[in-house]
């Protein structure tokens, strides 16, 4: 049985929504708010990650897109391997 205690090093598959967020994520946040970006996927923040995953992934003609929660990119991923 997989617990969801902070103390227990077991992996745990239950959603990443039932914790808070991590006091820098949140400072982060709020610098962020106050910004006008374009539509998600257009932005500056995601261009710049796309050449990031692209560098980390040694394949400059990749083709990066962005999901927007972890149970579709799970069950994108999930699609793929079966």
């Amino acid at each position: 049985m997989v617990t969801n205690s902070v103390t227990d090093n077991r992996n745990s598959f239950s959603s990443d929504y039932t914790r808070g967020a991590h006091p820098r994520i949140l400072e982060r946040l709020t610098e962020m708010n106050v910004r006008q970006f374009d539509g998600y996927g257009t932005d500056e923040i995601c261009k710049d990650a796309t050449e990031k995953i692209k560098a980390a992934c040694a394949c400059k003609d990749a083709a990066v897109f962005f999901l927007v929660g972890g149970t579709q990119t799970n069950q994108t991923v999930l699609d793929l391997l079966l």
